[in-house]
């Protein structure tokens, strides 16, 4: 093959996975910074709401069972490469992964909301 045509079908497979790469990582670090402004402002921020207090349990909860969160980027990334190997069109694992993405999104807010406090 030329490489030309190996260069087209990296480009072409690979782009999926570096999207979910930066997903998984901008999650990741809004977890981080939210653990950290928890720490910063020891538990007791300027407004202690019901969101908040729901918010900062339900970030406990995903730092003690980090295990999930791993077990999910692997399914995630796993049921993408199966559609890929299956010659599966590409709308198809595209929509795939953004339906994953849904509660990564979902948990996403609350630790934009908690890091958000600390600003």
């Amino acid at each position: 093959m030329k490489s030309e045509v190996i260069s087209r079908k990296i480009n072409k497979h690979a782009a999926i996975y570096v999207c979910m790469a930066v997903f998984f990582a901008l999650c990741l670090f809004s977890h981080y910074l939210a653990r950290l402004a928890m720490e910063i402002c020891n538990r007791r921020f300027l407004v202690m709401n019901g969101k908040t207090l729901r918010a900062m349990a339900l970030i406990d909860w995903v730092d003690s069972h980090s295990w999930l969160a791993i077990g999910y980027a692997f399914l995630v990334v796993a049921s993408v490469a199966f559609l890929q190997i299956r010659g599966r069109p590409p709308w198809s694992y595209w929509g795939t992964a953004a339906l994953f993405c849904i509660p990564g999104f979902a948990y996403w807010f609350p630790c934009a909301l908690i890091a958000g406090k600390l600003f």
